[in-house]
C-alpha cells in the first residue's frame, strides 16, 4: 500500500479499505466484516488505533496513519516483538438490536418514547419483537415528560407474563459493575451478550436531557463504545435513529448525570 497517496475516511470502498480491516482485526480493534465498506466499525477501529498511538484522532485512514500502522505490522513471515502472542482483546457487540433507520427501529417514535425504544430494543435479546414502542408507552404510562423507572418495570412484566416467562429487573449503578472503569465495562459488555440477560441504561444525554439508550458495541481495548443514538434525524413525528462513536469517559459523565441507578438489567428466569 502506497501511504503517500492514501486517504480512506467513512463512505470509501474497495481493496485497501478490505486491506486495512483485515489489519486492525488482526490487532484486535476491528470485529466487522471484511467487506471493504469505510464504515462506522472501521472508522471506530482507526480511531481507537490513533488514539493508541497518540495520533491525530479524526477517524481518517491517510499517510500519517498508515505509515503508523504499516510500520508497527508485523509482516507474515515475523512475530511480535514482544513475544506476546497471547494478547487478548475484549470487544462486545450487541447483534441483536434493530438497526433500520427509521422510528420504532433504530429510532423513537417521539421526543419522550425513547424508554419504550430501548425495553423494545431490549427484548429482542429473547426473541420478543411483537410490541410497538407505542404499545409499550401504554403499558408503561408513558406521558410526554416521558417515563419513570416504576413505569418501565411494569411493562417489562406485564410483556412477561403476556409472553409466558419471567423476567427480572434490577438497577444498579455504574460503579456497581467494578473497581475500575475498564472492569466496569468488561461487565457491561458481558451483560449485554449474555442471551439470559438483556441491559440498557438510563443518562444525561449531552450532558442536559434524560434519555434512555442501548450500546451496540463495548470496545474495552480502545475504551470506545458505539451507541444506538435513537434521537436521530426527525422523520416525521418520530426520529430516524443512528450509530454513534462514544468515548467511554463521556458515557460514564452522562451516566453519572443520573441521581437514580442508571444501568437496567433484564433476566430471564
Amino acid at each position: 500500500m502506497n501511504c503517500s497517496k492514501i486517504n480512506l475516511k467513512r463512505g470509501s470502498r474497495g481493496a485497501d479499505v478490505k486491506s486495512l480491516q483485515t489489519i486492525l482485526r488482526n490487532k484486535g480493534l476491528y470485529t466487522g466484516s471484511i467487506d471493504g465498506d469505510y464504515g462506522v466499525y472501521t472508522e471506530n477501529a482507526v480511531k481507537a488505533y490513533q488514539r493508541q498511538q497518540k495520533l491525530s484522532v479524526d477517524g481518517v485512514y491517510g499517510p500519517v496513519t498508515c505509515r503508523k500502522l504499516n510500520s508497527t505490522t508485523p509482516s507474515p513471515t515475523q512475530t511480535p516483538s514482544s513475544g506476546n502472542s497471547s494478547v487478548t482483546y475484549t470487544i462486545f457487540t450487541n447483534t441483536k438490536l434493530c438497526e433500520q433507520q427509521i422510528p420504532d427501529c433504530a429510532g423513537q417514535i417521539s421526543p419522550y418514547h425513547c424508554a419504550c425504544h430501548a425495553i423494545k430494543q431490549a427484548l429482542r435479546r429473547f426473541g420478543i419483537t411483537g410490541y410497538s414502542e407505542r404499545t409499550i408507552g401504554n403499558y408503561a404510562g408513558t406521558t410526554t415528560n416521558g417515563t419513570g423507572h416504576s413505569g418501565i418495570e411494569t411493562a417489562i412484566a406485564y410483556i412477561a407474563k403476556q409472553e409466558g416467562i419471567t423476567l427480572q429487573v434490577k438497577w444498579v449503578n455504574f460503579s456497581d459493575l467494578g473497581d475500575t472503569s475498564k472492569e466496569r465495562w468488561r461487565k457491561y459488555g458481558d451483560l449485554m451478550t449474555d442471551d439470559n440477560k438483556a441491559v440498557f441504561h438510563h443518562e444525561l444525554y449531552r450532558g442536559k436531557y434524560g434519555h434512555y439508550s442501548l450500546l451496540k458495541q463495548v470496545n474495552v481495548n480502545s475504551m470506545l463504545l458505539i451507541v444506538q443514538n435513537s434521537l436521530g434525524n426527525r422523520y416525521g413525528s418520530g426520529y430516524a435513529g443512528y450509530m454513534e462513536s462514544r468515548n467511554c469517559s463521556t458515557q460514564e459523565r452522562y451516566l453519572n448525570g443520573i441521581s437514580q441507578k442508571s444501568i437496567c438489567i433484564i433476566t430471564k428466569q
